[in-house]
């Protein structure tokens, strides 16, 4: 038997009907009574208690009808809630079945996470399966690697993604897995994380390779720095009834399909793991140092440009392509709908144009929008080094002309921050100049108590601090009787005491002081721990104007795996 369910809507809906009603009635019969005694008053009640019930029974009829529309919302929705609820139960019984035994793998590391959120999972993929081509999706574990050797780093400012599969004449997959952690600095390893994807189905294929890797970069794989994953089969619809477009035979057409679909698994996987994604292939060479200057071209574009959409930091295909995190999901789901019709760099494209133009403008003012939101680096800081194509029978001798491999040191990037000072600034050598590596910050003559301050965006534990005053032309310029004191996480933005005592009681603690030669060049102790903010304070008048040339703040990151 079914339970009777008490709808308070309906019920005080009917209890106003009958109301009105009642009312209406003993109304109409009273006015009909003082009629007959009053006679000339007979017609005008009449007709204004006629008008009243007319008007009366509109409002009634509308209210009801309000009240059916109402009721069928509330049964469709809570129709809705219950289908969803069920495939929901629906995921979660899949997803505690024992899964299908496969091939007996060495590698302890295999294992997939034991636990998983389902219910963002289940809106996850249930997003993605209604778009076309991608409703063979049955459940969170469609967008899970099938596998994995991995540490979890996350929290990370950098992920560079590399997917992979097999070459039929020549791989190119460890030169430039090499190249790539050759280039990093010790620092830049631990806050980047290198994910190659073996897009391969053939678990024995990825098995080996994996094995090789972890061969040929122990240190890497041990530390988190590189993980290596291969999707789920399931993941990747039928490739067999493509349409052949641009005249393209059907396996050209399957490969880049299948290509679109690697890179937004690739990109599903990735965006929860750093700040920033960049884009690389597995057949590239990279530039020495070029996280220091992605880095510093974040930096700059983030203040100049922050509506920023894609950064570029090579002319060619899907190469050294730079996104928000936070835009992958967007990112991948579009190239999800639309990876049978076009490859993926003409998609880019058109996202691109989705974003940004105006569909009444030419072709030329949407160039100009997107230029706005598509910005390249030169010089490249990547090369494509393969020939032969993972396209079977393809040989491909592109060449970014704009690469420059042996290039000067880049620039010293230091922790973003928000920069001030009561000096008196001198034209526009700027003190963010200085700190973005640019220009010199010049003032003039300082005053007791005038200060600089570098404001970090997040707590920087710092390991080394470098300030070098004067320059060649105006040796006389330096920082003299100025100390450097660090304000502890967790302080308050309180003012530094000018009493040493108060000082050594407070969350700000004495870093260093500038030498007599101008310079400031300390390393800090490891039980300072991380810091908001640094203070520079002038404790004495100065009889010249003052020239900071470099500003370098040396960080170190806590490992995260």
């Amino acid at each position: 038997a079914r339970m009777k369910v008490y709808h308070p809507r309906r019920n005080f809906i009917a209890a106003v009907v009958t109301f009105l009603l009642v009312f209406s009635f003993g109304y109409f019969m009273t006015v009909k009574r003082v009629s007959r005694t009053d006679g000339p008053i007979l017609f005008q009640t009449d007709s204004g208690v006629s008008q009243q019930l007319n008007e009366l029974e509109w409002r009634i009829k509308s209210a009801m009808a309000q009240s059916n529309e109402r009721s069928r919302d509330v049964v469709n929705l809570r129709s809705d809630i219950n289908n969803a609820i069920h495939r929901i139960d629906l995921s979660q019984e899949r997803l505690s079945r024992k899964p299908p035994q496969r091939a007996p793998s060495s590698l302890s590391q295999q294992q997939l996470p034991k636990t998983i959120n389902i219910s963002t999972r289940y809106l996850e993929q249930a997003s993605i399966q209604l778009l076309p081509g991608m409703g063979h999706l049955r459940g969170p574990h469609d967008l899970q690697p099938a596998f994995q050797i991995s540490k979890r780093r996350q929290g990370v400012s950098l992920a560079i993604g590399i997917p992979t599969i097999k070459r039929d004449v020549q791989t190119y997959l460890m030169d430039t897995i090499e190249s790539v952690i050759k280039s990093l600095s010790e620092e830049e390893k631990q806050d980047v994380v290198i994910i190659l994807m073996i897009a391969e189905f053939d678990l024995q294929y990825v098995e080996t390779v994996a094995k090789s890797i972890e061969s040929k970069f122990p240190v890497e794989v041990d530390s988190g720095l590189l993980e290596v994953m291969s999707p789920s089969m399931s993941f990747y619809p039928s490739l067999d009834d493509l349409k052949l477009t641009f005249g393209d035979d059907k396996g050209r057409v399957q490969w880049r399909t299948k290509q679109n679909l690697d890179y937004a698994f690739m990109m599903l996987f990735a965006r929860d793991k750093s700040r920033y994604y960049l884009q690389l292939e597995d057949d590239v060479l990279s530039t020495p140092g070029f996280v220091t200057r992605v880095s510093a071209f974040i930096q700059e574009k983030d203040k100049l440009k922050p509506d920023w959409l894609l950064l570029e930091f090579s002319a060619l295909g899907f190469i050294g392509k730079l996104f928000r995190s936070s835009d992958l999901h967007t990112l991948s789901t579009f190239f999800l709908m639309f990876h049978k019709d076009k490859p993926i760099d003409w998609l880019l494209d058109h996202f691109l144009f989705v974003k940004v133009c105006h569909p009444e403008h030419d072709m030329k003012a949407c160039g100009l929008e997107k230029a706005k939101v598509r910005i390249r680096y030169k010089p490249s800081l990547f090369q494509h080094i393969g020939q032969h194509s993972s396209l079977k029978g393809k040989i491909q001798k592109l060449k970014d002309k704009d690469f420059k491999q042996n290039l000067p040191p880049p620039p010293f990037v230091n922790p973003p921050a928000r920069v001030s000072t009561t000096l008196e600034v001198y034209q526009q050598h700027t003190l963010d100049q200085v700190y973005l590596s640019r220009d010199i910050f010049w003032a003039m003559t300082p005053k007791k108590g005038n200060t600089i301050d570098f404001v970090f965006e997040k707590p920087v534990v710092l390991t080394k601090l470098v300030i070098l005053s004067g320059n060649s032309q105006h040796p006389g310029d330096i920082c003299t009787n100025v100390t450097v004191d660090g304000e502890r996480d967790g302080s308050s933005r309180e003012v530094l005491p000018v009493n040493p005592d108060e000082l050594k009681a407070s969350t700000w603690i004495r870093l260093c002081e500038f030498d007599k030669t101008g310079n400031a060049v300390c390393d800090v102790h490891g039980t300072v721990g991380p810091l908001n903010s640094l203070k520079l304070t002038f404790t004495y008048e100065a009889k010249a104007w003052v020239i900071i040339r470099q500003v370098n703040f040396h960080s170190s990151k806590p490992r995260t795996s």
